[in-house]
């Protein structure tokens, strides 16, 4: 983690946030949660296929579905085959025609639902076009052995639109109301949320980027480090079943530039099933001296079997653990809880580790001091830090230099929690007043910048809720402000450059603090931790789907000067055509900006145009999937063939717009300007498609001088 740390109380900044809808992908539909069921939608064998719909009604692009319910039967289920999506026309009377149908096979990583469904969560890679009312229904597919899977009712008892209908597809029985055990008629919706794309993206500042899932169940990062900007380490955990029991194991991955991959990385256990391993920390000196840290289930002296420090270390080639401290234990006397929460690495011979301890510590009475652990080169020291309460813990460390590191965390009284700051001056650690003594009763996270520039991230109580609080020292004293959010991390690239972590990441210039928008379409975001390396700027945490899953989003690099928006259609061969921008975008070069199209049916007659009016959504033509997304008035540029093979996916429009303009004085935009907007959008022949065309995504980008 560099100099900065971050410290993860997901619960707390869950209280202190306010859940924010990303610019262009949003919860359309939500009909609520209540315990109680609409009978079996799931399938096997010949024996069984019972099907539930509901309705919705909304004009866009449908791109996630996420469903509530209750199973399975045998449970644990070993395995289910896949799920039925399926959209249908809208009558008043129930679901009409089918309008189209998907299958995911179990595996398919647009398909999140856990061994024993309850949540089902659909991404559809092509999403439907909605134009209105339609129904929707979800459908597990069981193997022959049988199970079953029923989706919850909603939560109001009146309707959103239509009641939920259900039909038995064997009996070839038609729509209508469920009827529950005791034979009465439930005129309720289904537990669902309908997730679109409202057709008109806003710039995201932040975008996420894929991550192995190891658990759909269950798997979270905790930490994220970035060295360089093509060497970045995340860690957390996962659940996995082993010897038939649940047990947590160690999670970690790199990014190399491109992409996150999972390495692997050991997961003691005191048996198999009895293991517990979570990894909090990460921290990076080189590309072959990398330490993480955490907590573990392991047997001490005397048969225990508890919590105790974990400390592993990567050479280059593979993740080792490395033996830390243990606290005496004998048959009479055991103790457990010991955490490493942060790293700080200095030097290969100055590493330090932060948490909690629990049992005798050098050089003071207490069991329940700070953990302030030092690596010296060749082994651990248990480094004394100041005992004020009746239990200490430190949630992060940041280090100026070797003489200079800051510690943050909370103490206890027996009814009463402060918060724990402490500081290293190169031979002790010594504590820290912070202000307004009393009121402030955690402390989350610190950046230390300089001696003379330190952030703090805490949150102080109200009359009856949590409020955030951020310090900031000047090396003489401190001063108060409220930030915008309650923030599970704090990272600062500069004194004007500092950024909060919650739901959403915040950016303060200096002056003043902006929310970024984005990550889009990322259900449930949550993030734990920041780092940041030769201008990349990374969160890691966790995001919801049928559990809870890895989440890692970058602070995008082109900003707000180019980007991808809206839909693209797709061709009767399944073609979805996808506009990008290839160069820099200029107001005075005569070429070097390309406006490129790939995924276009082969052998199809098309044509670019851009417009300087800025963006809509507009159908292009009922049933169509293509949507209109650039304003008129638009500048249509040369026809050209896709080339490619007929029926393929491979043909490709290419023009260089720079070039383009330059030859044509009295183009639309001309004469450019740094600072001009223009988005653009390719139009094709597509004789199968409505109007027998289609279109591509857009396009939007920014002029540079």
């Amino acid at each position: 983690m560099n100099t900065n740390s971050r410290v993860r109380w997901l619960a707390l900044v869950a209280s202190l946030s306010t859940p924010v809808a990303s610019a262009d992908c949003v919860t359309v539909w939500n009909t609520g949660w209540v315990n109680d069921t609409l009978g079996g939608s799931y399938s096997f064998n010949a024996q069984v296929d019972r099907e539930v719909a509901d309705d919705f009604d909304f004009q866009g692009p449908i791109v996630r579905l996420v469903v509530k319910g209750h199973g399975p039967f045998p449970s644990p289920l070993a395995a289910y085959d896949g799920v039925w999506v399926r959209f249908y026309a809208w009558t008043p009377s129930g679901p009409g025609a089918l309008q189209r149908e998907t299958f995911l096979a179990a595996g398919d990583p647009n398909l999140s639902a856990l061994a024993t469904p309850e949540t089902v969560d659909v991404r559809l890679a092509t999403p439907f076009q909605a134009s209105g009312k339609h129904f929707v229904s979800v459908q597990i597919v069981f193997p022959p052995s049988g199970g079953y899977w029923e989706p919850w009712r909603g939560s109001s008892a009146t309707p959103m639109l239509s009641h939920a209908y259900v039909r038995d597809r064997i009996a070839g029985a038609t729509w209508a109301a469920h009827v529950d055990f005791l034979g009465a008629t439930i005129l309720r919706d289904m537990s669902y949320e309908v997730i679109g794309d409202d057709g008109v993206s806003l710039c995201n500042d932040v975008e996420e980027l894929p991550t192995p899932v190891p658990s759909q169940e269950y798997s979270i990062l905790r930490d994220i480090d970035v060295r360089t900007t093509n060497d970045a380490w995340a860690v957390g955990h996962y659940s996995a079943v082993v010897a038939g029991s649940s047990e947590s194991r160690a999670l970690a991955m790199r990014f190399d530039g491109a992409n996150w991959v999972q390495t692997p990385i050991p997961s003691p256990a005191p048996y198999p099933g009895g293991g517990n391993v979570q990894l909090w920390a990460v921290a990076a000196l080189a590309a072959n001296d990398v330490w993480a840290g955490g907590t573990q289930r392991m047997q001490v002296n005397g048969g225990w079997v508890n919590q105790q420090l974990l400390v592993e270390h990567w050479d280059g080639a593979s993740w080792s653990v490395v033996p830390a401290p243990l606290p005496p234990t004998s048959i009479g006397a055991g103790y457990g809880g010991a955490h490493v929460y942060d790293i700080a690495p200095i030097a290969p011979n100055d590493v330090w580790f932060v948490g909690r301890w629990v049992g005798p510590y050098p050089n003071t009475t207490s069991t329940t001091p700070a953990l302030t652990m030092r690596w010296n080169g060749s082994d651990f020291e248990l480094v004394p830090s100041p005992v004020i309460g009746a239990s200490m813990a430190l949630n992060s460390v940041s280090a100026v230099n070797a003489q200079d590191v800051w510690a943050v965390g909370s103490l206890s009284s027996a009814t009463t929690q402060y918060p724990y700051v402490i500081r290293w001056n190169g031979s002790s650690w010594n504590h820290v007043l912070i202000p307004p003594a009393g009121v402030i009763q955690g402390v989350v996270d610190v950046a230390a910048i300089a001696s003379n520039d330190v952030w703090i991230s805490a949150y102080k109580f109200t009359v009856t809720t949590p409020a955030p609080v951020l310090l900031h020292y000047n090396g003489v004293s401190w001063t108060q402000s409220t930030p915008p959010v309650g923030a599970s991390a704090i990272h600062a690239v500069s004194s004007n450059e500092i950024y909060l972590a919650s739901d959403r990441l915040h950016r303060f210039d200096g002056s003043t603090w902006t929310e970024l928008s984005g990550p889009n379409c990322v259900y449930g975001p949550s993030f734990a931790a920041l780092d940041s390396a030769g201008g990349l700027v990374m969160a890691a945490g966790r995001q919801l789907g049928a559990g809870l899953t890895p989440l890692v989003a970058r602070k995008s690099p082109s900003g707000c000067s180019q980007y991808s928006y809206c839909t693209s259609s797709t061709s009767a061969a399944g073609c979805v055509a996808s506009i990008r921008g290839v160069g820099v975008p200029s107001a005075s070069a005569s070429s070097g900006f390309t406006l490129q199209v790939d995924e276009v049916e082969g052998q199809r007659q098309g044509l670019i145009f851009y417009s300087a009016a800025g963006q809509q959504a507009l159908p292009w033509a009922s049933g169509s999937t293509s949507w209109f997304c650039v304003k008129a008035p638009t500048q249509r540029m040369p026809l050209s063939s896709s080339g490619g093979a007929i029926g393929g996916c491979d043909g490709q429009y290419a023009r260089d717009w720079c070039a383009y303009m330059s030859a044509n004085s009295g183009a639309l935009g001309n004469p450019r300007a740094a600072g001009q907007n223009f988005d653009a959008q390719a139009w094709f022949r597509d004789p199968p498609a409505p109007k027998s065309t289609s279109l591509s995504n857009a396009l939007h980008f920014t002029l540079a001088p």
